[in-house]
C-alpha cells in the first residue's frame, strides 16, 4: 500500500515539468527504438526481395528461348482449345453434308445454307423475313430462278418432310447452280 501511495504522489498529485520531460524522453528514446527496428526489418526484406528477383532474372535470361517456346506453345494451345467445339462442329456438318441421308433434316438445312451464300455470291440476297418461296420469287435471272426453285422443293421436302431421298439430291443441285454462275 505503502508503494501504491508513493506511485500516486509522485506521478499524479505532484507531477510537474520535470516529469512531463523525463516521460516524453523515455517515450521519444522508445518510438526511435522501434522506427530503427522497423527500418532495419524493411531494409532486411527489401534486401531478400531484391536477391530474389535477381536469381529469377538470371534464371529467366538464361533461357530466355525456353520462356519464349513455352509461351508460344501456351498461346497456341489456347487457341486450339478454344476453336476445338468449333472446329469439331464444323467437321460435323460436314459429314453430315457428305451423308445426307443419315440425318435428312440437318442435311438439308446445310445445304440451304450453302445454296444461299452461292446466291449472294451472285447478288440475290435472302431476307430474315422471307420464306424460302418468297426468296425463289425475288429472283430475276430465270435459269437461276428454275434450279433454286427446284433446290427449294427438295430442300422443303427433306427439311420438313425428314425424307433422306430427298435430301441426297440435293448436292447435286446445289452443284448445279454453282455451276450455272460460271462464265466461260
Amino acid at each position: 500500500m505503502d508503494a501504491m501511495a508513493s506511485f500516486w504522489r509522485e506521478w499524479v498529485v505532484n507531477y510537474d515539468l520535470a516529469h512531463q520531460f523525463r516521460l516524453s524522453q523515455d517515450a521519444n528514446r522508445g518510438s526511435r527504438v522501434m522506427v530503427g527496428r522497423a527500418q532495419n526489418w524493411g531494409r532486411t526484406q527489401y534486401g531478400r526481395m531484391l536477391a530474389w528477383a535477381r536469381r529469377i532474372q538470371d534464371k529467366i535470361g538464361d533461357s530466355s528461348e525456353k520462356w519464349e517456346i513455352r509461351a508460344l506453345i501456351l498461346f497456341v494451345g489456347g487457341l486450339l482449345i478454344a476453336a476445338a467445339p468449333r472446329f469439331i462442329a464444323l467437321l460435323g456438318r460436314l459429314r453430315v453434308a457428305r451423308r445426307p441421308r443419315k440425318s435428312p433434316q440437318l442435311a438439308a438445312t446445310i445445304w440451304y445454307e450453302r445454296m444461299l451464300r452461292q446466291a449472294a455470291r451472285r447478288g440475290w440476297n435472302k431476307s430474315p423475313v422471307q420464306t424460302p418461296e418468297e426468296f425463289v420469287s425475288t429472283i430475276g435471272e430465270p435459269q437461276l430462278k428454275g434450279k433454286v426453285l427446284t433446290f427449294t422443293q427438295h430442300y422443303e421436302r427433306a427439311r420438313f418432310g425428314k425424307s433422306p431421298e430427298e435430301a441426297s439430291r440435293l448436292p447435286e443441285l446445289y452443284e448445279e447452280i454453282k455451276a450455272s454462275g460460271k462464265r466461260d
